[in-house]
């Protein structure tokens, strides 16, 4: 299959520690060309990954017409206006969470991608988890043996997500100026809130999309009693089965998310690692047996999300595979985040 030249626009930290050293480990696609306004950033970030092309617009790096795709790491306000114009230039691509503000926003970029017959997927990367998947196979075995959650407990404590990396490259110049597009929040939201609900987008989402992931079905909110900002306990229906998002930030040397299902015979529980841990898949606990009680952990083979999560990304286009279900659920997080902060007592 031909090799996908792939663009970055944005070079900063997540790009960096994630998304380059990631793409650049697939054979099946290219390097071609990095956008950032800091454009010593550009430069540096380019040398060492042998980037061709430079640019300080985006724009410009959308008019090179090698450009198959585009990688979007930008602060969240202005991910929307860019993701619009790629999908405008006719680019395939894969933006950082949350893919806009506002969930209306999202819904017109999911039209415009399948007007354009373009792919668009959010790096929701935990669902690219090899032990989330193996998670999901054996709900998915209770469920084909009519065997319903009493009860689903989620959690995200936060922590120190970043694993102690190396130190990313930082510009050293002003950045140039920009007419990027910038989104405003939900009106509803104070100045405080939305803060919280920046936080909440970007790092509690997670939970919610990979309970979408898992069982396939939306949530529907009952209530909710959180912080400005985000933190508290929030409850859903899920199909039936009550389910909890506990939400909290803690300065720990570790980081804490966990899902955990109870069964009538089963509990099901799995840990996930935190997020820029390269190598560590999450981790899966049976707890079963009446009569003779046992535990049993399950961790897949070393492997990496965001690795994965490249990988399926570049053979997706190749394969021309516009799957939209990622992207609705990457919606319906959204959503669901924009109710919990509307719908707070």
């Amino acid at each position: 299959m031909k090799k996908i030249n792939l663009g970055f626009i944005g070079a900063g930290f997540i790009a960096q520690q994630c998304h380059l050293p990631a793409f650049k480990e697939q054979n099946n696609c290219n390097i071609f060309g990095v956008a950032d306004l800091h454009r010593d950033l550009a430069s540096r970030v380019a040398n060492i990954y042998e980037i061709p092309n430079i640019y300080s617009s985006h724009k410009d790096l959308l008019l090179n017409g090698e450009i198959d795709a585009v990688v979007v790491t930008l602060p969240r306000a202005y991910t929307y206006g860019v993701v619009r114009d790629c999908l405008i230039a006719g680019k395939h691509v894969l933006t950082e969470k949350p893919l806009s503000l506002n969930f209306e926003n999202a819904k017109k970029l999911k039209s415009l991608a399948k007007k354009q017959n373009l792919l668009l997927q959010v790096g929701y990367m935990k669902r690219n988890d090899s032990g989330l998947k193996k998670f999901k196979e054996l709900v998915e075995e209770n469920f084909n043996q009519n065997n319903i959650p009493l009860l689903v407990k989620s959690s995200c404590f936060m922590g120190d997500s970043y694993c102690s990396p190396f130190g990313s490259i930082k510009s050293k110049e002003e950045p140039l100026s920009s007419e990027l597009f910038l989104e405003n929040f939900p009106s509803f939201l104070s100045e405080k809130e939305s803060v919280g609900y920046e936080n909440f987008v970007n790092t509690y989402s997670h939970v919610l999309d990979s309970l979408g992931f898992i069982f396939d079905h939306s949530l529907q909110l009952i209530t909710s009693n959180i912080s400005d900002d985000g933190f508290g306990i929030t409850l859903f229906d899920l199909n039936n089965s009550p389910t909890e998002i506990s939400t909290a930030k803690v300065h720990l040397n570790n980081w804490f998310e966990e899902i955990k299902i109870v069964y009538e015979h089963e509990i099901l529980t799995i840990s996930l690692p935190p997020a820029l841990l390269k190598n560590v898949p999450a981790t899966i606990k049976i707890q079963k047996g009446k009569d003779f009680y046992e535990e049993i952990t399950l961790r897949p083979k070393w492997s990496w999300s965001f690795l994965n999560q490249a990988q399926d990304f570049i053979s997706k286009i190749q394969k021309n595979d516009l799957n939209f279900n990622s992207l609705d659920s990457a919606i319906e997080s959204l959503y669901l985040s924009y109710t919990i902060f509307k719908n707070r007592s």
